[in-house]
């Protein structure tokens, strides 16, 4: 299940993937926008605490603002753990096709009872199109390290392609 803050309620399903048949499309604006999943909607339970690498394909046409990015946020009782969370840096302008928007986030020994990831953007204008999301605890191996499939493969975001709708 996928959620939109009230500034990306004109999101809509387009079968411009780049894996599978569908994926969203989406308008920036005048606000500050995310489409995003929390951990706490999963009945896979896994551990937050863990390093991660987050992964979400997007294409996009003349972004502006603040533009488009990754963004993680642990939680602890509903409130934000700052030095435990990560944003990744923005995307504006146009893409020339499908590019890759990477993330990781350390470990942490804090206690943490959830976990949001989205693809999130300032105010601005422009379209993005996101797919195939994912979500990995990240301990990568000699291999790993020169096989991302491997990472891709261990996935535990649930509909990142967005096969299931929403």
């Amino acid at each position: 299940a996928w959620g939109l803050s009230s500034g990306w309620n004109n999101g809509r399903f387009t079968s411009d993937a780049h894996d599978g048949n569908r994926a969203i499309k989406l308008q920036l604006n005048s606000s500050d926008s995310n489409l995003f999943q929390s951990s706490a909607w999963n009945s896979e339970k896994y551990n937050l605490s863990s390093a991660k690498v987050i992964t979400a394909m997007v294409k996009y046409e003349n972004v502006t603002g603040m533009g488009v990015y990754l963004k993680v946020e642990r939680k602890r009782n509903g409130t934000a753990a700052a030095d435990v969370s990560g944003i990744a840096t923005a995307v504006v302008g146009t893409s020339d096709g499908w590019v890759k928007l990477e993330l990781t986030v350390e470990e942490t020994d804090k206690a943490i009872d959830e976990l949001i990831i989205s693809v999130s953007s300032g105010a601005g204008s422009g379209t993005v199109y996101v797919d195939s999301i994912s979500m990995n605890d990240y301990t990568p191996t000699d291999e790993e390290i020169n096989d991302l499939q491997a990472l891709e493969d261990k996935n535990i975001v649930m509909n990142g392609s967005f096969e299931k709708g929403s």
